[in-house]
């Protein structure tokens, strides 16, 4: 604001400064301040604004959601395996590029694991979920990854040295030893493990769709993909403001279905009023269940 004072009074003392000239003058100051305002906002609201500028990032990056097979081989087994995280591997070409070209958050870069966590969970969303985000909003990518979040979490605190996935309650498949493995690292794991997420599943019609998200159902599917891309990021890169964001949904909810579905054995519907970001979640979209109950 002083800078913005002073500049007036230049202009008042300035006798010979044309009209043109004094607009000029005038319309720089009103930017300056437009400028100190949006900086301080992006100062009060924390990393909201990285986390955006990631998002960006990875939309427009052409290696992230990049296509994976356009064809399918319904025969083979573990098609999140053989059509994309062995791209991770070390001499995988995901793994190579980006480790050729790293990107940084707050000042720091990413890791390869939370890159691969990012597009894993955001392929997840996407193929999970990309009709109710377009219809009814991200809040559904929000609560999906809620779920999967609080899978993760489970098996990073039960998971036992030689235990293999023995008590995780199916969240994660053999072989690895979870419990020396990070958090992010687990998320792949959870979001592919055998009939749990069914878009990873060989047939399932919406595993072409998560191998090449960006390929199909036109704007309709780049607004989805934009979208599970954010959740994900969101989730990966700020968990404990996620985690608030989604208080409702609680740490020890690991179920839930789309649409109307007959009642799990062993399982009953979680029927609390669910509402992020100040929005209810229709129970019939996205319905929780407790189970391994009586």
């Amino acid at each position: 604001m002083p800078f913005v004072i002073a500049i007036s009074m230049k202009v008042s003392r300035v006798s010979s400064v044309s009209n043109k000239e004094v607009n000029l003058l005038l319309v720089t100051s009103l930017l300056v301040i437009l400028f100190l305002n949006l900086d301080q906002k992006k100062e009060n609201i924390g990393g909201f604004d990285e986390k955006d500028a990631l998002t960006m990032i990875f939309k427009k990056d052409a290696f992230f959601g990049k296509c994976m097979a356009n064809k399918v081989d319904a025969s083979k087994k573990m098609p999140f395996d053989r059509y994309f995280s062995r791209h991770w591997l070390k001499k995988g070409r995901l793994n190579q590029y980006w480790s050729r070209n790293p990107i940084h958050y707050k000042g720091e870069e990413i890791s390869l694991k939370k890159i691969y966590a990012i597009e894993a969970l955001a392929r997840t969303l996407y193929g999970e979920f990309r009709s109710e985000i377009n219809l009814y909003g991200s809040e559904y990518a929000y609560a999906a990854g809620k779920i999967i979040l609080n899978r993760t979490e489970y098996v990073a605190n039960n998971a036992k040295e030689n235990k293999k996935t023995r008590g995780l309650k199916g969240f994660v498949r053999h072989p690895a030893n979870y419990e020396k493995l990070e958090f992010e690292e687990i998320i792949p794991y959870v979001v592919s493990s055998r009939k749990q997420f069914s878009l990873w599943n060989k047939n399932d019609p919406n595993l072409k769709k998560a191998l090449c998200p960006k390929k199909y159902e036109g704007k309709m599917g780049k607004k989805a993909w934009g979208k599970a891309i954010d959740a994900s990021v969101y989730i990966v890169m700020e968990t404990e403001d996620f985690k608030e964001k989604t208080v409702l949904l609680k740490p020890n909810e690991y179920f839930y279905t789309s649409g109307f579905v007959k009642p799990w054995k062993g399982c009953k519907p979680i029927n609390k009023t669910l509402i992020i970001s100040n929005k209810i979640i229709d129970s019939q979209k996205f319905k929780r269940w407790e189970c391994g109950v009586s």
